[in-house]
């Protein structure tokens, strides 16, 4: 691994080492995951002000378990359990009481550092960079002791420099070795249907591979929102769906086969 593993271990024995397969956002190789209750408040820009932020939290608890108290007794048939066992991962970290403001506000120091990049959900941080040594330092003397579960990382230099050229890493490629990513957004009904009549051309000529999700989503006929993606054996595929389509395509990927690196 392309880390400094016993620096990792020191913030979290249990931690655990992942390989990175592609370019996270097109951007990034190494992703720190970190259990952080209260995560994904990040998004939304009340963490700047610690003050501010201690009292939403505190706030929000309070309403939470006042919300469960009162269904419990205005609903006699349920159990006051019942109703705690139905809320949701977010409503959960309010009604137990897990989100820290300190780790928050450390947090979002963090990312307000330039050259770093996160993704949040209800009880976890994964942030991404290129600069490792940076990434390491930040979280250690920010964030709390065990917090980091998982760094992925290239597990060499030979990882690595395929991973620069925007490959993305298999442990197996077959024939169709092209990834193609269809642009995010809205797409016109007509549009839409010329898309998945020229999808469902390719498939019968054994030219494509695409997802079962992604079929479902062309051939709904109305409005296209989406990050789809379909499987081609030749880059020849990315002019014709954007003949089909102007502007359809995203981003192409080869993929490379890990176990043939040469270390």
């Amino acid at each position: 691994m392309l880390v400094d593993s016993i620096a990792w271990a020191n913030l979290n024995p249990k931690i655990a080492f992942k390989k990175t397969r592609k370019k996270y956002f097109g951007k990034y190789i190494f992703k720190a995951e970190m259990y952080l209750p209260g995560a994904y408040l990040l998004r939304y820009g009340i963490c700047k002000d610690q003050s501010s932020l201690k009292t939403y939290i505190v706030t929000k608890s309070l309403q939470m378990r006042r919300h469960v108290k009162l269904q419990a007794e205005n609903n006699k048939m349920w159990m006051k359990s019942d109703f705690i066992a139905r809320l949701s991962p977010h409503q959960r970290l309010w009604y137990d009481d897990l989100v820290d403001p300190d780790a928050l506000y450390s947090a979002n120091h963090i990312l307000r550092i330039k050259g770093f990049r996160c993704s949040t959900f209800a009880d976890k941080l994964a942030i991404y960079s290129n600069d490792e040594a940076l990434l390491l330092e930040m979280i250690n003397a920010l964030l709390p002791e065990n917090s980091v579960n998982s760094i992925t990382a290239p597990g060499s230099s030979a990882e690595l420099h395929v991973l620069e050229k925007g490959n993305i890493l298999t442990d197996k490629v077959d024939e169709f070795k092209y990834k193609i990513h269809l642009r995010s957004g809205r797409v016109n009904s007509v549009d839409t249907a010329n898309l998945y009549n020229f999808v469902l051309r390719m498939l019968d000529s054994k030219e494509m591979i695409a997802p079962n999700f992604v079929l479902r989503g062309l051939g709904q006929g109305t409005l296209w929102y989406g990050n789809y993606y379909l499987m081609a054996k030749d880059l020849g595929m990315v002019t014709l769906l954007n003949l089909t389509v102007p502007g359809i395509v995203s981003t192409t990927h080869e993929l490379s086969d890990i176990n043939e690196l040469v270390v």
